[in-house]
Protein backbone atom coordinates (compact mmCIF):
# COMPACT_ATOMS: atom_id res chain seq x y z
CA UNK A 1 0.00 0.00 0.00
CA UNK A 2 2.84 2.56 1.03
CA UNK A 3 4.44 1.89 -2.16
CA UNK A 4 1.29 2.90 -4.26
CA UNK A 5 0.67 5.90 -2.42
CA UNK A 6 3.91 7.05 -1.89
CA UNK A 7 4.66 6.97 -6.11
CA UNK A 8 1.90 8.77 -6.95
CA UNK A 9 2.29 11.41 -4.10
CA UNK A 10 6.37 11.56 -5.01
CA UNK A 11 4.50 12.09 -8.26
CA UNK A 12 2.05 15.00 -7.53
CA UNK A 13 5.19 16.88 -5.38
CA UNK A 14 7.07 16.72 -8.69
CA UNK A 15 4.39 18.24 -10.68
CA UNK A 16 4.35 21.60 -8.12
CA UNK A 17 7.66 22.36 -9.78
CA UNK A 18 8.43 20.29 -12.95
CA UNK A 19 11.66 22.26 -13.93
CA UNK A 20 13.29 21.52 -10.12
CA UNK A 21 15.14 18.31 -9.46
CA UNK A 22 12.85 17.92 -6.64
CA UNK A 23 14.08 14.13 -6.15
CA UNK A 24 17.47 15.11 -5.19
CA UNK A 25 15.96 17.88 -3.12
CA UNK A 26 14.10 15.08 -1.13
CA UNK A 27 17.49 12.93 -0.76
CA UNK A 28 19.51 15.43 0.41
CA UNK A 29 17.04 16.61 2.96
CA UNK A 30 16.71 12.81 4.30
CA UNK A 31 20.42 12.05 4.03
CA UNK A 32 21.17 15.36 6.15
CA UNK A 33 18.13 15.24 8.99
CA UNK A 34 16.51 11.41 8.93
CA UNK A 35 18.43 9.07 11.01
CA UNK A 36 17.48 5.86 12.27
CA UNK A 37 19.32 3.72 14.80
CA UNK A 38 19.14 0.73 12.70
CA UNK A 39 20.26 2.49 9.25
CA UNK A 40 23.70 3.89 11.00
CA UNK A 41 25.29 2.69 8.17
CA UNK A 42 22.82 5.01 5.72
CA UNK A 43 23.29 2.50 2.95
CA UNK A 44 19.83 2.37 2.29
CA UNK A 45 19.47 6.40 1.88
CA UNK A 46 22.72 6.79 0.25
CA UNK A 47 21.46 4.49 -2.56
CA UNK A 48 17.97 5.83 -2.75
CA UNK A 49 17.88 7.55 -6.37
CA UNK A 50 14.17 8.58 -6.25
CA UNK A 51 15.00 9.42 -9.61
CA UNK A 52 15.12 6.11 -10.91
CA UNK A 53 12.33 4.18 -8.89
CA UNK A 54 9.37 6.21 -9.16
CA UNK A 55 7.59 5.35 -12.06
CA UNK A 56 5.96 7.83 -13.43
CA UNK A 57 2.62 6.41 -14.32
CA UNK A 58 -1.10 5.75 -12.21
CA UNK A 59 -1.55 2.44 -10.99
CA UNK A 60 2.98 1.76 -10.42
CA UNK A 61 4.49 1.52 -7.40
CA UNK A 62 7.75 3.02 -6.16
CA UNK A 63 10.56 0.40 -6.04
CA UNK A 64 11.56 -0.34 -2.88
CA UNK A 65 12.39 -2.84 0.20
CA UNK A 66 10.15 -3.10 3.22
CA UNK A 67 12.78 -1.96 5.32
CA UNK A 68 13.42 1.48 2.78
CA UNK A 69 9.56 1.76 3.22
CA UNK A 70 9.53 2.55 6.54
CA UNK A 71 12.50 4.95 6.22
CA UNK A 72 10.38 6.73 3.30
CA UNK A 73 7.53 7.10 5.01
CA UNK A 74 8.77 8.52 8.22
CA UNK A 75 11.10 10.34 6.49
CA UNK A 76 8.96 11.60 3.54
CA UNK A 77 6.18 12.22 5.79
CA UNK A 78 8.55 14.64 7.48
CA UNK A 79 10.04 16.62 4.46
CA UNK A 80 6.06 16.93 3.77
CA UNK A 81 5.06 18.38 7.40
CA UNK A 82 8.26 21.28 7.07
CA UNK A 83 8.02 22.33 3.22
CA UNK A 84 4.34 21.30 1.78
CA UNK A 85 2.36 22.09 4.82
CA UNK A 86 3.21 25.33 6.23
CA UNK A 87 2.64 26.24 2.20
CA UNK A 88 -0.92 24.47 1.99
CA UNK A 89 0.37 22.48 -0.88
CA UNK A 90 -1.09 19.18 -1.21
CA UNK A 91 -3.36 18.86 1.79
CA UNK A 92 -5.19 15.92 1.55
CA UNK A 93 -2.51 14.03 0.13
CA UNK A 94 -0.35 14.84 2.89
CA UNK A 95 -2.97 14.47 5.60
CA UNK A 96 -3.06 10.63 3.81
CA UNK A 97 0.25 10.05 3.64
CA UNK A 98 0.41 10.93 7.45
CA UNK A 99 -2.37 8.67 7.96
CA UNK A 100 -0.08 6.39 6.29
CA UNK A 101 2.84 7.26 8.23
CA UNK A 102 0.76 6.72 11.92
CA UNK A 103 -0.57 3.16 10.75
CA UNK A 104 2.85 2.36 10.06
CA UNK A 105 3.96 3.44 13.95
CA UNK A 106 1.07 1.52 15.33
CA UNK A 107 1.82 -1.79 13.48
CA UNK A 108 5.56 -1.49 14.21
CA UNK A 109 5.26 -1.28 18.17
CA UNK A 110 5.18 -5.24 18.21
CA UNK A 111 3.29 -6.17 21.04
CA UNK A 112 1.93 -3.37 22.01
CA UNK A 113 0.08 -2.31 18.50
CA UNK A 114 -3.21 -4.43 20.23
CA UNK A 115 -3.49 -1.91 22.91
CA UNK A 116 -3.96 0.55 19.99
CA UNK A 117 -6.38 -1.31 17.85
CA UNK A 118 -9.71 0.83 18.23
CA UNK A 119 -7.40 3.73 17.22
CA UNK A 120 -5.68 1.82 14.27
CA UNK A 121 -9.50 1.30 12.96
CA UNK A 122 -10.57 4.45 12.44
CA UNK A 123 -6.76 5.38 10.89
CA UNK A 124 -7.16 2.45 8.75
CA UNK A 125 -11.05 3.30 7.61
CA UNK A 126 -9.89 7.35 7.24
CA UNK A 127 -6.94 6.75 5.20
CA UNK A 128 -8.79 4.18 3.16
CA UNK A 129 -11.30 6.81 2.26
CA UNK A 130 -8.96 9.28 1.29
CA UNK A 131 -6.33 7.25 -0.56
CA UNK A 132 -9.67 5.77 -2.61
CA UNK A 133 -10.26 9.56 -3.24
CA UNK A 134 -6.88 10.27 -4.36
CA UNK A 135 -5.70 7.43 -6.22
CA UNK A 136 -8.57 4.93 -7.15
CA UNK A 137 -6.38 3.06 -9.38
CA UNK A 138 -3.89 2.46 -6.73
CA UNK A 139 -6.84 0.60 -5.03
CA UNK A 140 -5.33 -2.89 -4.62
CA UNK A 141 -6.62 -5.62 -2.82
CA UNK A 142 -4.02 -5.35 0.09
CA UNK A 143 -6.00 -1.57 0.87
CA UNK A 144 -9.16 -3.80 1.92
CA UNK A 145 -6.83 -6.47 3.41
CA UNK A 146 -5.70 -3.59 6.38
CA UNK A 147 -9.34 -3.45 7.15
CA UNK A 148 -8.83 -6.93 8.81
CA UNK A 149 -5.88 -5.93 11.03
CA UNK A 150 -7.55 -4.25 13.80
CA UNK A 151 -10.18 -6.88 14.22
CA UNK A 152 -7.43 -9.64 14.21
CA UNK A 153 -5.47 -7.08 16.53
CA UNK A 154 -8.36 -7.85 18.99
CA UNK A 155 -9.71 -10.82 18.17
CA UNK A 156 -6.25 -12.64 18.54
CA UNK A 157 -4.26 -10.56 20.85
CA UNK A 158 -1.51 -10.78 18.76
CA UNK A 159 0.32 -8.41 16.62
CA UNK A 160 1.36 -10.37 14.02
CA UNK A 161 4.25 -8.62 11.69
CA UNK A 162 5.38 -10.27 8.23
CA UNK A 163 8.26 -7.94 8.25
CA UNK A 164 10.64 -11.11 8.19
CA UNK A 165 8.88 -12.65 5.40
CA UNK A 166 8.72 -9.32 3.38
CA UNK A 167 12.41 -8.93 3.80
Amino acid sequence: VAQYELNQLLRRIRRLNPGEDIYSSIETFLKQHVVFPKAQRMSTLLNLDLKERVKDKNGKHIRAFASEMILLVVGIGMWCCIFLTPNNLLQVEVWCFELLGRIVYILRMGPQAVKKALLLQRLIVEHQKLLLRLYPIEAKPKVHYLLHIPGCLHRFGVNLGCFVTER
